[in-house]
């Protein structure tokens, strides 16, 4: 991307550069812009997590894993290159929302995924440019808020039944296969969301290491990678 760009950052320099969330394929990148008077900008929540998964870390489970985790992890992560990478402190955080000046405009930052998609929605932009994927507009974006809440609605129900975490991902990866998202990929991910969720429903609740949540990710992973 910067190479692309490269014509026209001498005459407009990157001044802000803000980060959605923590994962590595949106913080991983920010030494290279690294520089005097340049702006790192996230939510107070991305702050903290930004530094729990190092891409040293990341590296080494890549390439140092065995069995059907190892296989999983290079399978998702595999085709990147995680070493060198030393992500510069962030300079700049928010909780809520905030706004930004960037090139004379203003550009208004607002947290929350499924009340941003809601947002997307009322504000009807005629292009929206998605963390991943192709360019979309509103209907994309009330698609992906109608999946999260399956998500949270399905969650919260089956914790209030009394499932364990791990029955309540299976459970709910089986109820998605009736629907209209059930061939969205990454579905393994549902693990790590179900936990995520589980630490707000139940204060005090502590997730599983890591390399546990990898190890379920793995094994839904295999599932879905079989011939029905």
């Amino acid at each position: 991307m910067l190479d692309r760009i490269a014509s026209l950052t001498p005459y407009a320099p990157i001044r802000t550069v803000v980060n959605t969330h923590a994962n590595g394929d949106h913080c991983y990148g920010n030494q290279l812009l690294a520089g005097p008077g340049v702006e790192f900008v996230t939510s107070d929540a991305t702050s903290h997590e930004i530094g729990e998964v190092p891409a040293a870390s990341l590296n080494g489970l890549v390439n140092g894993t065995t069995g059907l985790v190892g296989e999983f992890l290079r399978a998702a992560f595999g085709s990147f290159d995680f070493s060198g990478i030393d992500v510069p402190p962030v300079t700049t955080t928010f909780t809520g929302r905030t706004n930004v000046t960037v090139g004379g405009r203003t550009v208004e930052l607002i947290g929350n995924w499924i009340a941003a998609c809601d947002l997307n929605a009322e504000l009807e932009p005629a292009v929206i440019v998605p963390g991943h994927g192709p360019l979309t507009d509103t209907a994309g974006a009330n698609e992906v808020g109608e999946y999260l809440r399956l998500v949270r609605d399905g969650v919260t129900a089956r914790h209030a039944a009394g499932l364990d975490p791990r029955a309540a991902s299976l459970d709910l990866d089986t109820e998605i296969n009736g629907t209209r998202f059930w061939n969205w990929s990454d579905r393994e991910r549902l693990v790590a969301t179900v936990h995520t969720m589980w630490k707000e429903l139940e204060p005090g609740y502590s997730p599983p290491d890591v390399m546990s949540v990898f190890q379920m990710m793995a094994a839904d992973w295999k599932q879905a990678q079989s011939p029905s």
